[in-house]
């Protein structure tokens, strides 16, 4: 946090600096003093700034969404249209951290210490999350910083020019030098406010680029990664599924209004957990698609230290399918008890489970950890009989200690899943 003030601190000193020194010691004089055409330019200058300055507060200040105490998914694709999974998991997504459910696009940030609503990335210059509540005071806090760069520099760049033309205008016979204080404050604010706008502006680029098409910081690197193995033929093109069109795009951060879209306003209170889905698609839609998600083959004893992953094939490997089928044996054999979206282990307290049961969205959040899979494997298979040595930990086969004939290797996962489909006949 020390540090995030230290951030706040410079970025506050560093426009403060900018708008203050060129007013004083460059325009002032440059424009002629107290007159109509020095106060009407220096006048739209410091609206700028002080909408640069309000935004920047704002976007400092404003909580950037919090999850909701006791949040649940619902069962409701209208209430729920998008159902995000991660890794090998289709159930909804659990941070381990936080002990709770993650709503959609919703993200554990280890600096802030919580999940965070439609997260898109923690900002140290704002020393906060830029999340679903300050979003938008973010984005035109960034424009703010482009059109008063753009301005002070335009401003400069007039002040040089009409230097340059008084030294080398023969027609002019005398012209007042500049003040050496001016020199060194011009020379100072141009490469200042050069950086800043390059900075800034290739920042405001992207993040328009991305509003456009509703997406986070965050999403855009799942999108990216869809777009290569699309390219590669692993899965087919996918559709983002909060693209709502050019103008309600921008509407979801900005606010309904396009004419107070620069304007500083909150967003809806309530918000954040729920979003709608582009028109031409049916809920509920799974986010990233289920054929991009990653697969751990688990063994009942080996800890998934490396793991064996490719990318599914719907047509012969459906995960939610096993997903169910393994949980619903866990039902059966009464070692679990269902919950409203998942499964209580009977043995155990509730953190134990909520750590060993639910998928965690650990590709993005730092905190988050492995799915324990292997446990619902333990549980599913609790009472089965043993058809091999157990000493063969999970390889292709094993030999039986008398007759010494390979046979297939129950721990594999398709001989696990013959003899769940075997018992489930049995029962």
């Amino acid at each position: 946090m020390e540090w995030g003030v230290v951030f706040i601190v410079g970025v506050t000193l560093l426009i403060s600096f900018i708008g203050l020194t060129t007013q004083y010691f460059i325009f002032w004089e440059y424009l002629g003093g107290f007159n109509i055409e020095c106060l009407t330019i220096l006048g739209g200058f410091n609206v700028l700034l002080a909408l640069l300055g309000y935004n920047y507060y704002l976007a400092c200040v404003t909580d950037p969404g919090r999850v909701p105490q006791g949040w649940k998914p619902s069962d409701d694709p209208h209430e729920c249209p998008v159902i995000e999974i991660k890794k090998n998991n289709a159930g909804p997504r659990y941070c381990r951290t936080c002990s709770g459910f993650k709503p959609p696009r919703s993200h554990h940030c280890s600096s802030c210490n919580r999940c965070v609503l439609k997260m898109d990335h923690h900002c140290p210059w704002i020393n906060n999350c830029v999340g679903y509540g300050n979003y938008g005071h973010f984005i035109r806090f960034i424009l703010y910083v482009d059109m008063a760069c753009a301005y002070c520099l335009f401003l400069m760049c007039r002040r040089v020019w009409f230097l340059y033309i008084n030294m080398h205008d023969y027609n002019v016979y005398y012209a007042i030098a500049p003040k050496p204080t001016e020199v060194l404050f011009l020379i100072l604010n141009l490469i200042m406010d050069t950086m800043v706008l390059l900075l800034v502006f290739s920042l405001t680029v992207y993040h328009v680029w991305i509003i456009i098409d509703n997406t986070t910081t965050i999403e855009s690197m799942e999108i990216e990664r869809l777009k290569k193995l699309a390219r590669r033929r692993v899965v087919s093109k996918t559709d983002i599924p909060y693209d709502l069109g050019f103008k309600a795009n921008i509407c979801a951060v900005l606010g309904p209004n396009p004419w107070l879209w620069l304007w500083p306003q909150a967003m809806p209170a309530g918000g954040g957990v729920v979003f709608p889905i582009a028109p031409h698609l049916q809920p509920p839609v799974y986010w990233p698609p289920l054929e991009s998600v990653s697969f751990e083959t688990p063994t009942v004893f080996d800890q998934p230290a490396r793991r064996n992953r490719r990318h599914m094939d719907p047509e012969s490997y459906e995960l939610p399918t096993i997903t169910s089928r393994i949980r619903e044996q866990m039902v059966q054999n009464g070692n679990v008890s269902r919950m409203d979206n998942g499964y209580e282990h009977s043995d155990v307290d509730t953190d134990d489970y909520s750590i060993d049961t639910y998928d965690s969205d650990d590709i993005y959040d730092e905190e988050d950890d492995l799915v324990a899979l292997q446990r619902e494997v333990e549980h599913a298979t609790a009472g089965l009989p043993l058809l091999a040595d157990p000493i063969s930990r999970g390889q292709p086969t094993s030999k039986h200690r008398d007759s010494g004939i390979d046979s297939p290797n129950p721990f594999t996962k398709g001989s696990l899943l013959d003899r769940l489909a075997q018992k489930e006949k049995q029962s």
